[in-house]
């Protein structure tokens, strides 16, 4: 019993660490996304009301863990 009472915080522990593996990949898309989107606004390729409309989509696809919105965005800005 006692065993069970200090496994239970260790498993919860890999388990969130589990989930925010998962997450690598989307945190890495959406980083290099947003900087892309930076980057195209400082050009002048879009402009800073896109920009905007773009990266709220970005943030909440990134939140909700959409990566097919997320690539969508990323075909619409190439």
């Amino acid at each position: 019993m006692a065993l069970s009472s200090y496994l239970r915080p260790v498993r919860d522990c890999l388990r969130t660490y589990q989930a925010m593996y998962r997450k690598r990949p989307l945190l890495k898309k959406v980083k290099s996304l947003s900087r892309r989107l930076v980057s195209a606004y400082e050009h002048g390729e879009i402009s800073w009301m896109d920009y905007n409309n773009w990266m709220e989509e970005l943030w909440t696809a990134a939140d909700d863990g959409e990566l097919h919105l997320i690539d969508k965005l990323e075909r619409r800005l190439s």
